[in-house]
């Protein structure tokens, strides 16, 4: 019986990692891509490279998280790794594969609608690949470094990673649709949520 429930259990955490991963993946090739939002982690300095060489972001993504997982396997260990290792291949795959499919098609112009939708996305995205016990890889992984080797608290040197990352895509960026994007997610209440769901990450990454 405990036997069968581990292995129900393991399929349903599977389960959660690949629809969330395919559904993160999908809220940034319809909305954050056409609309040219910035968001943080592994995938702001992706999108970031997209626009500014014109190359593949998903290729980027992908390179970029293998890097950092060869890294975390190093410092942080093999099971670290293998925590990691899914959401670090399904992410860009999915974003490739996104990408692919819709061609250019763009569902909304309204950069209103774009940040809410994208925000909704990822923020339930990254909720079930974290409830499911998995890590989502890419700039996860620098602040655990960091903390291994100087104490440093995960949340905080996340934090301040993500908001390099934004500001680094914020500078050659239109600002207004930016600042509206901002307005929107504050009115709208998405972005308490989404710092709720962003705590509740670094708690649980912090928890091992």
């Amino acid at each position: 019986m405990k036997s069968t429930r581990r292995w129900q259990q393991l399929l349903l955490n599977s389960l959660a990692i690949i629809l969330g991963n395919a559904l993160y993946s999908l809220a940034v090739a319809l909305f954050l891509e056409p609309a040219g939002l910035i968001t943080g982690g592994a995938t702001g300095i992706a999108l970031a490279f997209g626009r500014l060489t014109g190359l593949s972001v998903s290729g980027f993504l992908f390179l970029f998280n293998m890097t950092m997982l060869v890294w975390g396997w190093a410092v942080l260990g093999k099971k670290f790794a293998l925590n990691t290792l899914a959401s670090s291949v399904l992410s860009p795959a999915f974003l490739g594969l996104f990408e692919r499919l819709l061609d250019g098609r763009v569902l909304t112009e309204d950069i209103f609608l774009c940040t809410i939708f994208s925000g909704l996305g990822i923020g339930v995205a990254l909720g079930m690949v974290i409830r499911a016990g998995a890590s989502t890889g890419g700039m996860d992984i620098p602040p655990l470094v960091l903390q291994k080797w100087f104490r440093w608290p995960v949340s905080i040197t996340m934090m301040l990673f993500d908001i390099a990352i934004l500001l680094v895509q914020a500078v050659p960026a239109d600002l207004m649709p930016v600042v509206a994007a901002e307005a929107t997610l504050t009115s709208s209440g998405e972005e308490q949520t989404l710092c709720l769901i962003h705590i509740w990450r670094c708690r649980r990454i912090e928890g091992g």
